[in-house]
């Protein structure tokens, strides 16, 4: 019996007539076609095909031209930080009641503002204004110790938080943090130590070291980048003395130098200290440092 047929209602007689093309359709078609009890191999290895090519293709395709098209929810995007935040945050940092500040904060946090955004309009706006209300005598020394002091307390108790998921970076690199010896202005440099380890940086805090211990720990341990801060006219001198000091010393011959504080701005003040760059604040800071890095990585 002919396979064709195997087929009911299919006239043999009519393949006298049928086209050449077309019979080499058929025949080729025919072995799709398994009549009911034809076994072997090749029926078996025919479905096994089309249920490979279901699950494969049609059915994933089926599923992704029935998938209704994403929405994109409105994000709250909160206000920016006004001056009306600012003061009630300066206020509540000096208050007599322990807990003010820390609602105003986390109001603010509830409103959809972040960590980041928080550290650099909000605390480090508030230091600045802390000190200025000392130094027109608008507020008393307990005053500013106590607004200091909670807003150290504040950037402690926000660390695991802040850095909980640090940047990979592969080489990491490594930096120092050292405001200059007798400085004040460790508020912003623990700050600035934050960004860098949620940037993915190994970082060294050397605060309040003497100019000695600093250049025996550029000695001892490779640094990419040492920051350091000049904030007072007599700092000039002295941190002119340590930088050269730490550039001999440096395990790291290629060093960068990079200075904050508000004598850092003067250019004058920069090539006299010979330092590669100036941080404004900690996103400059991180934009300097990875620059220096890539300078020195450059082939010659």
């Amino acid at each position: 019996m002919s396979a064709m047929s195997m087929f009911p209602g299919h006239d043999a007689g009519d393949s006298s007539e049928a086209d050449p093309a077309d019979g080499a359709n058929w025949s080729g078609a025919q072995s799709w076609q398994v009549g009911p009890g034809t076994p072997g191999a090749a029926a078996r290895d025919t479905r096994k095909t089309l249920m490979q090519t279901l699950n494969a293709e049609i059915i994933p395709r089926l599923v992704r031209s029935h998938r209704p098209e994403p929405v994109d929810l409105p994000r709250h995007v909160p206000a920016p930080i006004d001056e009306a935040d600012l003061e009630r945050f300066v206020h509540a940092c000096i208050d007599a009641a322990p807990d003010r500040h820390l609602d105003v904060f986390d109001s603010l946090r509830a409103d959809g503002h972040e960590l980041p955004q928080l550290y650099l309009d909000l605390i480090t706006p508030t230091a600045r204004r802390i000190g200025r209300l000392w130094d027109k005598d608008d507020c008393t020394f307990p005053e500013v110790t106590l607004g200091l002091f909670r807003l150290q307390s504040l950037l402690h108790s926000l660390n695991d938080e802040f850095c909980a998921s640090p940047a990979y970076r592969q080489p990491q690199h490594r930096i120092l943090l050292a405001p200059m010896p007798g400085s004040h202005h460790t508020l912003g440099f623990y700050m600035l130590a934050q960004f860098f380890r949620r940037d993915g940086w190994n970082v060294c805090s050397a605060i309040e070291s003497e100019p000695s211990a600093l250049v025996g720990a550029a000695k001892a341990d490779w640094y990419d980048v040492i920051a350091l801060s000049v904030s007072r006219d007599s700092d000039v001198e002295p941190l002119r003395t340590l930088v050269h000091e730490i550039r001999c010393a440096s395990l790291n011959p290629q060093v960068g130098i990079m200075v904050g504080g508000p004598l850092g701005l003067d250019v004058k003040v920069r090539e006299l200290l010979g330092a590669e760059a100036y941080s404004g604040d900690a996103i400059e800071a991180l934009r300097a440092a990875d620059r220096l890095v890539r300078e020195r990585e450059r082939p010659n």
